[in-house]
């Protein structure tokens, strides 16, 4: 009995972990190619990437907010206007409006939630899903028209067809971490999710040897009081004070958190960039040859006559004691 109903919980959660995994997957792989990463996306991927099924009260994450799913669902049903463009669009409104606020007001979270594309981008990807898991069910992307739309591939939801997507998304998600490991391990999200200047620096010293490295900041300027933010190649730094170069321009300017510098940083992330031309090459290491003086000179030398020496040092010998 007690296996039956583990059994039953696992079939469970494969629904709402393949829509997570869904919406995981761009993510991953952007940030693994451009080496940006933050906790609260891969987070908000998990949660918004389900967010559409709060229309039923038997989902996961209807559950959770059971009074809400079951008004919505008593309302329009399951599938039906959380499945829709209409919603997408209505995220994006979300999300653009809290990412502007939130950078408005110089709020530290400005940096956890941007980009603030990326949220229509997870809540889209469980349509696109549901377009094929159930998809002679379909979904009505253009709400309130009734038309549903659908891959043509009708994959039972719980059935075995689902299980291999989920397989499928599964090692999707995971290959980033084959591809780029360092930028995708742990201690390199937490990196990026708290934007300590502390850990960029410590990056900073990392790369500085064989790449140029360019540090993405959110601060002020200590001249106007008014907020400056963007991504600017680092020339070099003196003790925990960055000195910035703008590429555009070629404006110089330092930044950090002492009272002497042009910017006082809020967060900072490093990025590294490219390998530096002149980077020291380090050689392959190779086999130890071991060789002797004698094999040196491939040449016979005749063996040296001393005896004159002898007789010399004789002589003198001799008439030292004399």
């Amino acid at each position: 009995m007690k296996l039956q109903r583990f059994y039953s919980d696992l079939k469970d959660t494969v629904p709402p972990a393949t829509h997570a995994l869904a919406a995981l997957s761009p993510l991953l792989w952007w940030s693994s190619l451009h080496n940006q990463y933050s906790l609260v996306l891969i987070i908000g991927a998990i949660i918004v990437g389900n967010l559409p099924d709060v229309d039923s009260a038997y989902s996961r994450i209807g559950r959770i907010v059971y009074p809400l799913a079951k008004r919505i669902e008593t309302r329009f049903g399951h599938r039906d206007v959380t499945h829709s463009l209409l919603a997408v669009a209505i995220v994006a409104a979300l999300s653009h409006g809290t990412c502007t606020l939130v950078s408005y007001l110089q709020s530290p979270i400005s940096a956890l939630i941007s980009p603030w594309y990326w949220w229509p981008v997870f809540y889209l990807f469980h349509l696109l899903l549901d377009m094929l898991v159930g998809g002679a069910t379909g979904v009505p992307l253009l709400w309130p028209a009734k038309r549903k739309f659908w891959f043509g591939i009708d994959i039972k939801a719980g059935s075995s067809g689902e299980r291999v997507i989920f397989t499928v998304l599964f090692v999707f998600c995971i290959l980033p971490l084959f591809i780029n490991p360092t930028a995708l391990s742990p201690s390199r999200i937490i990196r990026q999710s708290t934007g300590s200047t502390d850990m960029a620096l410590y990056d900073y010293r990392q790369w500085e040897a064989t790449h140029e490295v360019e540090l993405e900041i959110k601060g002020t300027r200590q001249r106007d009081r008014t907020p400056i933010s963007g991504r600017f190649t680092i020339h070099h730094v003196e003790g925990a004070t960055f000195h910035l170069q703008n590429l555009e321009n070629g404006t110089r300017f330092t930044a950090g958190q002492s009272g002497d510098v042009d910017v006082y940083l809020t967060r900072a992330v490093a990025h590294r960039a490219q390998q530096r031309v002149s980077a020291t090459h380090t050689p392959t290491p190779g086999p130890l040859h071991l060789t002797r003086r004698t094999d040196l000179l491939d040449i016979e030398l005749p063996t040296a006559d001393l005896t004159p020496y002898d007789t010399i040092y004789l002589e003198d010998l001799r008439n030292f004691n004399q």
